[in-house]
């Protein structure tokens, strides 16, 4: 006999349904808390910088990092082949003109100098000896130009003598006519001799002259021998501070090879590294604050580097002013250039990875400062640290300066005490 079977009822809520419908809202529930965590996160406040925005004048400026350098130097250089004998100071002593920094040696120089001084004794030697001559000569000549003297005088009174007795008929006229010829002769004879004895003087004058000449030449040659073998014991010369000294002992040296470089201690100034693509708005003159890390000092733009070195060129500031003990050679400072100033402006200090002339989102706080949310900033011009607001946020408002690039997508931070 055929049993009639009756068909079991679904159940509407079996085990299996209930299991999906709650995945379901946990996966509802779970996207919608990511959602609202993606939209809204919290970070301590103690991890942040803040900043308010102030309104006035902003002097704008550019900013570098260099070193001190003296205004004044001297470079001290080799006067021949030499052979570095002994160092005596090294880099950083302070020294005077007569500072001994390094003693040479150089062989050949020193028999030069021999020579040298040999041949002005010689030479000197020689003009006494010539002067010598020329006296013995003319006391001989002025000798005989007496004795010729003396034998005029008695053939005048002769010829006097015979003048009185000619004509008695004493002395024959023809004797006195003999005297008279003879008178005239050693009268023209006695004035030759004294052009001549002027000539021997001037002949022996001029001669002595010439041995003289000789002697000053010899002597500038003894000279400039003499000071370049002085030069091998090396002095500063000035007041300062040794910089380099890029020798060392025992070192065979060149003609013209730098020695050391002095560098004085009134005037310092500063050689900085600006960025080429700003240096166009430095001109000589502008204003400038040095900071050596203690102390911030006065300077002034004083020359401009033509060339660009690794995407930067070289400005020199001079210091002005009592400079204060913090400034020292070879200090690495940082320096700020003043090019122009805005007024009426709002600004702030710069924010993390924002530039100049740029617009960045940033996050901006609250009034109550619990919470800070996303405001799109323009920036207009920087000075130092600092950046122009030109829309985005007014003034006493307050900025975060944190780097929160890792927040990207979140438009609301919550502000943990």
């Amino acid at each position: 006999m055929d049993v009639m079977k009756t068909k079991k009822q679904t159940k509407l809520f079996s085990a299996r349904n209930i299991g999906m419908v709650t995945f379901i809202i946990v996966a509802f529930t779970f996207y919608f808390s990511s959602y609202s965590d993606a939209d809204s996160q919290s970070i301590d406040r103690d991890k942040l910088q803040f900043a308010k925005v102030d309104f006035g004048s902003m002097e704008i400026s550019i900013e570098g990092f260099g070193n001190l350098r003296s205004k004044n130097q001297t470079l001290i250089t080799t006067p021949s082949v030499a052979t570095v004998e002994e160092i005596v100071l090294k880099p950083g002593a302070m020294v005077t003109p007569e500072s001994v920094i390094l003693r040479l040696s150089n062989p050949e120089l020193e028999v030069e100098l021999m020579n040298a001084e040999l041949e002005l004794v010689r030479q000197s030697a020689s003009l006494r000896l010539l002067e010598l001559n020329h006296e013995r000569e003319l006391i001989n000549e002025e000798e005989q130009l007496y004795e010729f003297k003396a034998q005029l005088e008695a053939t005048q009174f002769k010829l006097a003598a015979e003048g009185e007795l000619v004509g008695d008929g004493i002395v024959p006229k023809l004797t006195y006519m003999e005297t008279q010829l003879k008178e005239k002769q050693m009268t023209k004879r006695l004035e030759l001799k004294g052009k001549r004895f002027e000539q021997l003087k001037l002949v022996n004058a001029e001669t002595v002259n010439i041995q003289r000449e000789l002697i000053n030449q010899q002597q500038g040659e003894y000279d400039a021998v003499k000071r370049r073998h002085s030069m091998l014991t090396v002095t500063a010369n000035m007041h300062g501070v040794l910089q380099e000294l890029p020798v060392e002992l025992g070192q065979s040296l060149t003609a013209g090879q730098p020695l050391a470089l002095i560098g004085g201690v009134d005037e310092f100034v500063a050689l900085v590294k600006v960025p080429q693509s700003r240096v166009g708005s430095i001109e000589v003159g502008q204003r400038a604050v040095v900071d050596t890390r203690r102390d911030m000092v006065q300077a002034e733009v004083a020359r401009i580097n033509p060339s660009v070195e690794d995407g930067a060129v070289t400005v020199e500031l001079l210091l002005l002013g009592e400079l204060p003990q913090s400034t020292r050679l070879g200090l690495n400072v940082d320096a700020e250039i003043f090019i122009n100033q805005l007024e009426n402006i709002s600004y702030v200090k710069r924010p993390a990875n924002v530039r100049a002339n740029s617009s960045a989102t940033i996050f901006k706080l609250s009034e109550d400062g619990k919470s800070a949310s996303t405001e799109t900033v323009v920036f207009g011009a920087e000075s130092g640290r600092k950046l122009q607001v030109v829309s985005g946020a007014v003034a006493n408002e307050t900025i975060i300066l944190t780097d929160l690039s890792k927040y990207d997508g979140v438009s609301k931070l919550q502000i943990k005490n």
